[in-house]
Protein backbone atom coordinates (compact mmCIF):
# COMPACT_ATOMS: atom_id res chain seq x y z
CA UNK A 1 0.00 0.00 0.00
CA UNK A 2 1.33 3.45 -0.90
CA UNK A 3 0.23 7.05 -1.42
CA UNK A 4 -1.25 7.65 -4.87
CA UNK A 5 0.12 10.32 -7.19
CA UNK A 6 -1.24 12.06 -10.27
CA UNK A 7 0.06 9.16 -12.34
CA UNK A 8 -2.35 6.88 -10.46
CA UNK A 9 -5.56 8.78 -11.29
CA UNK A 10 -6.71 6.21 -13.86
CA UNK A 11 -5.95 3.32 -11.48
CA UNK A 12 -7.85 5.01 -8.64
CA UNK A 13 -10.93 5.73 -10.75
CA UNK A 14 -10.97 2.18 -12.11
CA UNK A 15 -11.09 0.76 -8.58
CA UNK A 16 -13.82 3.18 -7.49
CA UNK A 17 -15.96 2.49 -10.55
CA UNK A 18 -15.64 -1.30 -10.21
CA UNK A 19 -16.36 -1.24 -6.48
CA UNK A 20 -19.29 1.19 -6.57
CA UNK A 21 -21.31 -0.27 -9.45
CA UNK A 22 -23.94 -1.61 -7.05
CA UNK A 23 -23.67 1.05 -4.35
CA UNK A 24 -27.21 2.27 -3.57
CA UNK A 25 -26.30 5.95 -3.95
CA UNK A 26 -24.77 5.51 -7.39
CA UNK A 27 -27.52 3.14 -8.54
CA UNK A 28 -30.02 5.87 -7.61
CA UNK A 29 -27.97 8.68 -9.17
CA UNK A 30 -27.10 6.78 -12.36
CA UNK A 31 -30.00 4.39 -13.06
CA UNK A 32 -28.69 3.48 -16.53
CA UNK A 33 -26.59 0.42 -15.68
CA UNK A 34 -24.86 0.43 -19.06
CA UNK A 35 -23.44 3.93 -18.46
CA UNK A 36 -23.11 3.84 -14.68
CA UNK A 37 -19.54 2.58 -14.46
CA UNK A 38 -18.26 5.30 -16.79
CA UNK A 39 -20.17 8.02 -14.93
CA UNK A 40 -18.80 6.89 -11.57
CA UNK A 41 -15.27 6.90 -12.99
CA UNK A 42 -15.71 10.42 -14.35
CA UNK A 43 -17.05 11.76 -11.05
CA UNK A 44 -14.35 10.05 -9.01
CA UNK A 45 -11.59 11.73 -11.05
CA UNK A 46 -12.39 15.03 -9.33
CA UNK A 47 -12.37 13.52 -5.84
CA UNK A 48 -9.10 11.69 -6.55
CA UNK A 49 -7.35 14.78 -7.89
CA UNK A 50 -8.41 16.88 -4.91
CA UNK A 51 -7.38 14.10 -2.53
CA UNK A 52 -3.92 13.84 -4.08
CA UNK A 53 -3.45 17.60 -4.10
CA UNK A 54 -4.89 18.45 -0.68
CA UNK A 55 -5.20 15.23 1.27
CA UNK A 56 -4.11 11.60 1.23
CA UNK A 57 -5.03 8.85 -1.19
CA UNK A 58 -4.00 5.41 0.03
CA UNK A 59 -3.67 2.97 -2.86
CA UNK A 60 -3.30 -0.79 -2.96
CA UNK A 61 -2.67 -1.08 -6.73
CA UNK A 62 -5.32 -3.07 -8.54
CA UNK A 63 -7.26 -3.76 -5.36
CA UNK A 64 -8.35 -0.86 -3.13
CA UNK A 65 -8.22 2.85 -2.40
CA UNK A 66 -9.11 5.30 0.35
CA UNK A 67 -9.49 9.03 -0.36
CA UNK A 68 -9.06 11.18 2.75
CA UNK A 69 -9.43 14.94 3.20
CA UNK A 70 -7.64 16.40 6.25
CA UNK A 71 -9.24 18.95 8.59
CA UNK A 72 -10.11 22.17 6.82
CA UNK A 73 -9.59 20.78 3.31
CA UNK A 74 -12.92 19.16 2.38
CA UNK A 75 -13.83 20.63 -1.01
CA UNK A 76 -16.78 22.95 -1.34
CA UNK A 77 -18.94 23.35 -4.45
CA UNK A 78 -16.58 25.85 -6.11
CA UNK A 79 -13.59 23.52 -5.69
CA UNK A 80 -15.54 20.59 -7.12
CA UNK A 81 -16.63 22.68 -10.08
CA UNK A 82 -13.07 23.79 -10.78
CA UNK A 83 -12.07 20.15 -10.53
CA UNK A 84 -14.37 19.28 -13.42
CA UNK A 85 -17.17 17.45 -11.64
CA UNK A 86 -19.89 19.24 -13.56
CA UNK A 87 -18.96 17.81 -16.97
CA UNK A 88 -20.01 14.20 -16.37
CA UNK A 89 -23.10 15.34 -14.50
CA UNK A 90 -24.27 17.50 -17.39
CA UNK A 91 -23.92 14.54 -19.72
CA UNK A 92 -25.96 12.44 -17.29
CA UNK A 93 -28.93 14.81 -17.42
CA UNK A 94 -30.93 17.05 -15.11
CA UNK A 95 -32.40 14.17 -13.11
CA UNK A 96 -28.96 12.97 -12.04
CA UNK A 97 -27.88 16.49 -11.07
CA UNK A 98 -31.05 16.89 -8.97
CA UNK A 99 -30.49 13.53 -7.25
CA UNK A 100 -26.88 14.28 -6.34
CA UNK A 101 -27.68 17.80 -5.16
CA UNK A 102 -30.42 16.38 -2.97
CA UNK A 103 -28.08 13.75 -1.54
CA UNK A 104 -25.43 16.39 -0.88
CA UNK A 105 -27.96 18.53 0.98
CA UNK A 106 -28.92 15.53 3.10
CA UNK A 107 -25.26 14.83 3.88
CA UNK A 108 -24.71 18.46 4.90
CA UNK A 109 -27.75 18.29 7.17
CA UNK A 110 -26.42 15.11 8.75
CA UNK A 111 -23.04 16.72 9.43
CA UNK A 112 -24.63 19.77 11.02
CA UNK A 113 -26.87 17.56 13.15
CA UNK A 114 -23.84 15.57 14.31
CA UNK A 115 -21.86 18.72 15.07
CA UNK A 116 -19.14 17.98 12.50
CA UNK A 117 -16.97 20.96 11.67
CA UNK A 118 -13.80 21.72 9.72
CA UNK A 119 -11.63 20.14 12.42
CA UNK A 120 -12.62 16.65 11.27
CA UNK A 121 -11.03 14.41 8.69
CA UNK A 122 -13.42 13.36 5.92
CA UNK A 123 -13.32 9.93 4.32
CA UNK A 124 -14.53 10.79 0.83
CA UNK A 125 -14.28 7.34 -0.71
CA UNK A 126 -13.32 3.83 0.37
CA UNK A 127 -13.38 1.29 -2.44
CA UNK A 128 -12.23 -2.30 -2.80
CA UNK A 129 -12.33 -4.21 -6.07
CA UNK A 130 -14.88 -7.05 -6.04
CA UNK A 131 -12.14 -9.69 -6.43
CA UNK A 132 -10.32 -8.33 -3.34
CA UNK A 133 -13.33 -7.99 -1.04
CA UNK A 134 -13.61 -10.12 2.07
CA UNK A 135 -9.82 -10.32 2.52
CA UNK A 136 -9.36 -7.56 5.09
CA UNK A 137 -8.20 -4.86 2.69
CA UNK A 138 -11.02 -2.48 3.61
CA UNK A 139 -9.95 -2.74 7.24
CA UNK A 140 -6.31 -2.04 6.39
CA UNK A 141 -7.30 1.02 4.38
CA UNK A 142 -9.40 2.24 7.29
CA UNK A 143 -6.55 1.73 9.78
CA UNK A 144 -4.24 3.86 7.65
CA UNK A 145 -6.63 6.77 7.93
CA UNK A 146 -7.76 6.30 11.50
CA UNK A 147 -4.17 6.19 12.76
CA UNK A 148 -3.43 9.51 11.04
CA UNK A 149 -6.48 11.08 12.66
CA UNK A 150 -5.64 9.65 16.08
CA UNK A 151 -2.14 11.14 15.96
CA UNK A 152 -3.67 14.63 15.75
CA UNK A 153 -6.66 13.93 18.01
CA UNK A 154 -9.13 14.49 15.17
CA UNK A 155 -12.56 13.04 14.52
CA UNK A 156 -13.46 11.43 11.18
CA UNK A 157 -16.73 11.79 9.30
CA UNK A 158 -18.06 9.38 6.70
CA UNK A 159 -21.38 8.81 4.93
CA UNK A 160 -22.40 5.44 3.53
CA UNK A 161 -25.53 4.28 1.76
CA UNK A 162 -24.51 0.63 1.86
CA UNK A 163 -25.82 -1.09 5.02
CA UNK A 164 -23.09 -3.75 4.77
CA UNK A 165 -20.47 -1.06 5.42
CA UNK A 166 -21.93 0.08 8.73
CA UNK A 167 -20.58 -2.88 10.70
CA UNK A 168 -17.14 -2.50 9.10
CA UNK A 169 -16.91 1.13 10.15
CA UNK A 170 -18.20 0.34 13.63
CA UNK A 171 -15.41 -2.21 14.08
CA UNK A 172 -12.95 0.63 13.48
CA UNK A 173 -14.42 2.99 16.03
CA UNK A 174 -17.10 4.79 14.00
CA UNK A 175 -20.49 5.45 15.55
CA UNK A 176 -23.77 6.08 13.77
CA UNK A 177 -24.46 9.79 14.32
CA UNK A 178 -27.28 10.16 11.80
CA UNK A 179 -29.57 7.72 9.97
CA UNK A 180 -31.90 8.74 7.18
CA UNK A 181 -34.41 6.09 6.19
CA UNK A 182 -35.25 5.52 2.56
CA UNK A 183 -37.55 8.20 1.17
CA UNK A 184 -36.91 10.36 -1.88
CA UNK A 185 -33.23 9.48 -1.61
CA UNK A 186 -31.36 6.28 -0.67
CA UNK A 187 -31.09 5.30 2.96
CA UNK A 188 -27.78 6.42 4.42
CA UNK A 189 -25.79 6.51 7.62
CA UNK A 190 -23.66 9.42 8.79
CA UNK A 191 -20.83 7.98 10.87
CA UNK A 192 -18.51 9.82 13.22
CA UNK A 193 -15.34 8.41 14.73
CA UNK A 194 -13.98 10.11 17.85
CA UNK A 195 -10.19 10.23 18.22
CA UNK A 196 -8.57 7.26 19.96
CA UNK A 197 -5.00 8.35 20.82
CA UNK A 198 -4.80 5.52 23.36
CA UNK A 199 -4.85 3.01 20.49
CA UNK A 200 -1.96 4.74 18.75
CA UNK A 201 -0.07 4.87 22.05
CA UNK A 202 -0.47 1.14 22.63
CA UNK A 203 0.70 0.35 19.10
CA UNK A 204 3.68 2.64 19.47
CA UNK A 205 4.65 1.08 22.79
CA UNK A 206 4.56 -2.37 21.24
CA UNK A 207 6.59 -1.40 18.19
Amino acid sequence: MRPATERDIAAVTTIVADAMMNDPLFVWAFPDALRRRGRIAQVSITFARIGIARGVVDLEPGAGVGIWYPPGSSPGPSTLLRGGILRPLVHSGAATIWRLLRADAQFDHAKRTAGVDRSSWYLAMLAVEPHAQGQGLGGRLLRRGTERADLTGSTIWRETSNPRNVELYERHGFEVAHHAARGRHPEFWGMLRPPRPDVVGRRGAGA
